[in-house]
């Protein structure tokens, strides 16, 4: 299943888009309709990067996942971060 790195990074985006899908369950005013956005850049490249068959073969395509898929992780965490902050003030 982790053969490849490239299979961790996939699993990570998949798990960092499902605990964004459970935000709205547990701190409902945390979550904003943008957010869906970000779920489904997750999944999608998750999905990709995970699969066995290899839809995208060629490194360059890889790295530009990964290089575009790292900063939408780090920027959700800040987002969500900076909005508990701002709701704890009100």
């Amino acid at each position: 299943m982790f053969e490849n790195p490239i299979n961790l990074i996939g699993t990570i985006l998949i798990i960092a888009g499902m605990t964004l899908c459970a935000l709205p369950f547990t701190r409902p005013k945390l979550f904003r309709r943008q957010d869906i956005v970000l779920i489904v850049a997750f999944f999608f490249c998750g999905l990709v990067l995970f699969s066995q068959h290899r839809w995208y073969r060629k490194e360059l395509t890889q790295l530009n996942l990964i290089l575009l898929s790292i900063p939408g992780v780090f920027y959700t965490i800040q987002n969500i971060r900076l909005r508990s902050r701002n709701n704890i003030t009100r």
